[in-house]
């Protein structure tokens, strides 16, 4: 389980600060794109991060952030520059 646990856990950096940094899960593979999942949680909300990442071309395809606030879900799509 331990090794399982090892090879599903992805890092994630944030490119234009380097000293934040989290982790996701790998939840989907297919073909050249991974699919991961993560969270941000702060004192207000919680962010649930989905994104499929192009391993050939080293960058995110589509990222989809869920957010709670007040207890409401609400879904909006981000468009990422390459």
């Amino acid at each position: 389980m331990e090794q399982i646990g090892r090879e599903i856990t992805v890092r994630i950096v944030d490119t234009q600060n380097p000293t934040v940094s989290g982790s996701g899960v790998l939840i989907k593979h297919s073909g050249d794109t991974d699919t991961v999942l993560t969270a941000v949680l702060t004192s207000d909300r919680l962010l649930v991060i989905l994104y499929d990442w192009a391993m050939s071309d080293d960058k995110p395809l589509r990222v989809y952030a869920f957010q709670t606030r007040n207890s409401k879900l609400k879904m909006r799509q981000f468009k990422l520059e390459t």
